[in-house]
């Protein structure tokens, strides 16, 4: 039987992340887990955080077997974990039968292309996010400490070439150059860090856009393929003339 009274969740999988030993795992899809916390470990709930969890509504959650759903059906096979999750949803007569062919309603395909764009748009955060990250490789704790006042002072000279610069002052008779060449690069540098910072804010929120504007599974399935390196079913392929496919499972952002 399906959970009544929990919180549901996805998550990332992989190491060093581990998946917590209070949390019941339904499925997975492009890496995250969709997942509960039974009601008698809501007192971890705030570990959510600690791994970047985010909440999902239930019926929402429960809709995972449907992600894949090419046909529009299941086919449910007695002593499997997918009949025994629709056990409910079956009458009398279907439950005694070795495999019942369940078909999707518009409320599991609603719910379903909901949990598409939760999980996309998931991927996207976290991905984007070790991209911000992957620009700051290479450089120590320490110098980034020093940013903000490298760049404050790097505009305070610009607009005066006397201004108070003890902290360019340093660190330019370090590298042996002068403070106004380092504030020059410093402003450069700046300017190079902002640039790559929007072009990938850019990028980032031209693909929600695209997964929020998904209204079938046909689209999900479509935006998965050209971006997150899964294959659409090879009807639609067919249907829509779909040349090539990603099956290298290469992301493309």
């Amino acid at each position: 039987m399906l959970p009544t009274s929990e919180q549901y969740i996805i998550f990332k999988t992989g190491q060093p992340l581990m998946q917590p030993g209070y949390i019941e795992r339904l499925g997975s899809y492009l890496g995250y887990v969709i997942g509960y916390i039974p009601d008698e470990y809501m007192d971890n709930r705030i570990q959510i955080t600690s791994y970047g969890a985010e909440v999902l509504d239930k019926d929402v959650a429960l809709a995972w077997p449907f992600l894949d759903c090419y046909s529009g059906e299941l086919s449910l096979k007695i002593g499997t974990t997918l009949r025994d999750a629709f056990a409910d949803l079956l009458t009398s007569m279907e439950q005694r039968k070795e495999k019942v062919k369940y078909v999707l309603t518009d409320e599991n395909k609603a719910n379903a292309i909901t949990l598409h764009k939760a999980i996309m748009q998931k991927f996207i955060s976290d991905r984007f996010n070790e991209r911000r990250i992957e620009l700051q490789l290479g450089v120590s704790d320490l110098e980034k400490e020093t940013w903000p006042h490298q760049k404050k002072e790097a505009d305070e000279h610009k607009k005066d070439s006397n201004a108070n610069t003890p902290v360019l002052d340093i660190l330019a008779q370090g590298k042996g150059i002068t403070t106004a060449e380092l504030a020059t690069r410093v402003t450069e540098k700046s300017e190079e860090y902002v640039l790559a910072h929007v072009t990938m804010l850019v990028e980032e929120q031209s693909l929600q856009a695209e997964v929020k504007a998904c209204a079938t599974l046909e689209d999900c399935w479509r935006i998965r393929h050209t971006y997150f390196g899964m294959s659409m079913g090879p009807v639609q392929i067919a249907e829509e003339e779909i040349e090539e496919s990603p099956l290298s499972l290469k992301v493309t952002f």
